[in-house]
């Protein structure tokens, strides 16, 4: 797991701490659009931290469709963060807060859009989602 973001260092440490999600986090795991010199939505931005979580896990030996195929991002604004990586095969999870997208009616928590696109109205919803849940 890594996080990919345009948003500054300060915002982001806010934004794991504020979801609790710093425990999962390591600094090598975050990767920001300004360290990079490439910005979401660009597909370029995915594919720089793919390669780079690529050579730190697996020393590059691993199958890059398979990595494709395992890979999935989770995103709140529809362009940056679900058309461009569809570009690239990755699947990615729509975070509607505000049922603002069109893909779910009001009170849907989960939708299956396609095998490789859900729509999800909270970020609680993830862990189901993605069969994980926090050990404390």
């Amino acid at each position: 797991m890594c996080v990919a973001s345009n948003a500054e260092a300060t915002i982001m440490k806010l934004i794991l701490q504020e979801f609790e999600l710093h425990p999962y986090f390591t600094p090598h795991d975050v990767f920001l659009s300004y360290n990079i010199g490439v910005h979401k939505p660009d597909p370029k931005f995915f594919e720089i931290i793919l390669q780079q979580q690529m050579m730190r896990h697996f020393g590059g030996g691993f199958d890059w469709r398979k990595l494709i195929d395992r890979t999935w991002h989770v995103g709140d604004e529809f362009e940056k963060d679900t058309v461009c990586v569809s570009k690239l095969g990755i699947g990615s999870v729509l975070i509607d807060r505000d049922y603002s997208s069109g893909f779910l009616k009001q009170g849907e928590g989960v939708k299956r859009i396609d095998e490789k696109f859900y729509v999800v109205n909270s970020m609680d919803k993830l862990g189901w989602l993605f069969g994980f849940k926090r050990n404390n």
